[in-house]
């Protein structure tokens, strides 16, 4: 995100239109609040609305995030977007509210200045209060729609596994970090029951880590690509497993197995609720 202006240079009364009747010209000149510099580096500013408050944040690149400035009334913002935008408040109540216009409505040419509109809000810096311009040149605006990576979003789409457990490396890696310094090659090649072992081993330790506080956290943030388990032609290739025998490992550290008899009543359940074949054949039936 390039960096922030900690002001803008932007009129109190409107845009870059000319001195309006009525008005002094010294003191319309005098309106405008001068560019004091820009932010040493780059910048992340969050804005959260609960209970009926907006909240300001900021963090810095090493991702230290600041306590908010003095949080703002959400339910006077339309007031504000009127006062601050009189050529389109509708466009301007988006921007305050999510920094960014998303509806029909555009930001009038004539709340520019100098060829953008203004966003200006209260910043928490350096133990104090400055004013950045949220819509300069170059700053970039995302919402969690957007899956933004810097704040915590991880697309997993290295799933190999044929049927409905997972075996992603980047998913298993971020449960069960491998150690930073990788251990030295065994001097002996191990043997598949060595291997099993070792993979039975990480399946406990993932199962206990996910009891962990901050690890449950971490996930809450992750999508993870998996073939749908909705399908009726797919059903043994996903759950065949569960007939297995005692000594296979599940996957997740936990060995299971089901009788044929529950198996069987597993199996009608699944099929009494698949509907992705249908809904495929309903796709290609509609109209356009």
């Amino acid at each position: 995100m390039a960096p922030f202006r900690t002001s803008s240079r932007c009129p109190r009364y409107g845009g870059d239109t000319a001195c309006p009747p009525g008005f002094v010209p010294q003191q319309w000149a005098q309106s405008l609040v001068p560019v004091l510099g820009r932010t040493p580096g780059d910048l992340t500013v969050r804005l959260n609305e609960s209970g009926g408050l907006i909240q300001v944040f900021s963090r810095d690149a090493t991702g230290r995030e600041v306590a908010p400035a003095k949080p703002e009334s959400s339910y006077d913002l339309y007031a504000r977007a009127t006062a601050q935008y009189p050529g389109c408040p509708s466009a301007g109540y988006e921007l305050l509210r999510f920094g960014r216009v998303l509806g029909p409505d555009a930001l009038a040419a004539g709340d520019q200045y100098r060829g953008r509109v203004p966003h200006i809000r209260q910043v928490r810096q350096a133990d104090q209060d400055v004013f950045l311009d949220l819509n300069t040149a170059g700053v970039q605006v995302y919402s969690d729609a957007d899956f933004p990576d810097w704040a915590g979003w991880t697309f997993i789409a290295d799933d190999v596994n044929v049927d409905s457990r997972a075996r992603s490396a980047t998913l298993l890696n971020l449960i069960d970090p491998p150690p930073a310094t990788p251990p030295p090659p065994p001097a002996t090649p191990l043997t598949p029951e060595h291997v099993a072992q070792q993979r039975a081993a990480r399946y406990v330790r993932v199962e206990a880590a996910m009891a962990n506080a901050a690890v449950r956290k971490r996930l809450r943030r992750c999508v993870v690509t998996m073939a749908t388990e909705w399908s009726t032609a797919l059903f043994e290739q996903h759950w065949s497993w569960l007939k297995g025998k005692p000594s296979d490992p599940r996957g997740i550290g936990v060995e299971s197995c089901v009788s044929d008899d529950v198996y069987t009543r597993f199996q009608q359940h699944y099929m009494a609720l698949s509907f992705w074949e249908a809904a495929g054949r309903a796709l290609s039936l509609s109209p356009g």
